[in-house]
């Protein structure tokens, strides 16, 4: 279950207002000689201010990962030897878009959280059944998965509050 948090702090840590951030591309997936790599595998990666620079090592695949980065809502230009992403100006729409994103990556762990919780009680209700565990001892451990999966539930809950208090931040 704490490896939901990992991926979740992962996944909004790309979400920035101010400026352009690499990881924005960086695990997005091309064709690559009949094989799905992700950007940074087969480019440099760069972000500075509100630009991205994606320098491919192979210029064949300058088509493929234009098409990958098409779908961002960025300026593109392609001048045949590197990709340059210009972030637009953030408008409110695009802000509550990101609050949105934010708040679904956290149902999305949270859920994540409870399928896990859920194995775990599966698991131990089948201890139970072949004899390697007592009635008592599963409602303890119940007890003890039902306080570790309420704990990351609510660090998920503060984690997307933060975030998005300084998207909201930022915009004031």
């Amino acid at each position: 279950m704490k490896k939901v948090i990992d991926h979740f702090k992962e996944a909004i840590s790309s979400i920035r207002i101010s400026g352009s951030s690499a990881r924005l591309v960086e695990n997005l997936i091309i064709e690559h000689y009949g094989v799905k790599a992700s950007i940074k595998q087969v480019a440099q990666v760069t972000g500075k201010s509100n630009q991205i620079s994606i320098q491919p090592w192979d210029k064949g695949l300058l088509k493929n990962i234009e098409k990958a980065c098409s779908e961002l809502k960025f300026n593109l230009v392609n001048n045949g030897k590197t990709i340059i992403l210009t972030s637009p100006p953030l408008s409110e729409e695009r802000r509550q878009e990101f609050i949105k994103l934010i708040s679904t990556y956290a149902e999305e762990a949270k859920i994540s959280i409870r399928n896990a919780r859920r194995g775990l009680w599966d698991d131990i209700q089948e201890k139970v059944r072949v004899g390697e565990l007592t009635n008592d001892d599963k409602f303890d451990i119940k007890k003890k998965i039902q306080k570790e999966a309420s704990e990351l539930e609510k660090q998920i809950d503060d984690i997307a509050s933060d975030k998005i208090y300084s998207i909201t931040k930022e915009a004031s």
